[in-house]
């Protein structure tokens, strides 16, 4: 169950940081997936990584207060990045 996740910046091009996010999940198959149409929202809003934010450090914590369900797929979606679409719409992932 997701209830707070926490982020953190790359060592480089902090342009890549994504500042506003969502976060959604589904107990559906993936045929019903690839449609969109089954997603809960979890979460809209900060990423928790601020527009200062030095390299190679964590952000806040930000917690999903309300989310009570198990899902067996989540769905992470970034909606603002630092750049905010300028020169350089990419973000960069890794676990």
């Amino acid at each position: 169950m997701l209830v707070a996740f926490r982020l953190a910046t790359a060592n480089s091009y902090p342009q890549r940081d994504p500042l506003m996010i969502t976060i959604e999940g589904s107990n559906s198959n993936s045929t019903e997936l690839t449609r969109g149409s089954s997603w809960t929202l979890l979460y809209n809003g900060s990423s928790g990584i601020s527009t200062t934010q030095t390299r190679l450090t964590c952000g806040s914590t930000q917690w999903l207060p309300t989310n009570s369900t198990w899902y067996a797929s989540y769905r992470f979606l970034v909606n603002l990045a630092m750049n905010n679409g300028v020169s350089m719409p990419t973000i960069q992932y890794s676990e």
